[in-house]
This record gives structure tokens, C-alpha cells and sequence, in this order.
């Protein structure tokens, strides 16, 4: 069993990222299997509710032409993938310093 915990929001700041990896500088070549990850976050305070109330969603999306690539032999017809994942999590501070509410 695998469990993915999602990262918390900070009641201070906003974050914000984007990832993007893929091997489309390898297009044409031998190396390029059509493969691109994209990964955003955003999370931070709540407005009017800074100090108990933060938030944080963020989303995988992946495509690939060969999802069990191999050097040899290129890339197989029909063995696509596209996936998406998103995830949010929001904190709640009940009690300072006490009791805090969190949801996935």
C-alpha cells in the first residue's frame, strides 16, 4: 500500500510552482519516447482567516507516446498514456498551539 500526503499550505505566505519535464529535446532521436509531466501548485492563507484557515491544491498531468519504453526497437504502437492527479488539502487551526483540522 502506498500513501501520498499531499503538502499544507502556509498560513503566511502564498506558493505557487510549475514543473515541467520532458524529453523533447530528444525529439527526432533515438531518446524521445514522447514523454511530458506537468506538476502546478498553489497553496496559502485563506483571505480574512490568515492565521487558522490554509489551502494548497496541486495537479500531475503526464503524457506519454511509449509507456514502457525500450531503447531497442523505438517506440511500440498502441502503448500510450495520459494521466491526470490532482490533490487539495485544507488546514484548520481550532485551537492555536492545541487542535487543528486537517482534510485531504
Amino acid at each position: 500500500m502506498v500513501q501520498i500526503v499531499p503538502k499544507s499550505g502556509s498560513m503566511r505566505n502564498y506558493e505557487a510552482s510549475l514543473e515541467i519535464t520532458s524529453d523533447a529535446p530528444f525529439a527526432g532521436t533515438d531518446y524521445d519516447f514522447g514523454y511530458t509531466r506537468y506538476y502546478a501548485a498553489f497553496g496559502g492563507p485563506v483571505p480574512f482567516l490568515e492565521d487558522r484557515v490554509s489551502f494548497r491544491i496541486d495537479g500531475n498531468f503526464v503524457t506519454e507516446d511509449d509507456r514502457d519504453p525500450r531503447y531497442f526497437g523505438g517506440v511500440k504502437g498502441h502503448n500510450d498514456l495520459q494521466s491526470f492527479a490532482p490533490a487539495a488539502k485544507l488546514n484548520i487551526v481550532l485551537v492555536p498551539g492545541v487542535l487543528r483540522l486537517q482534510a485531504n
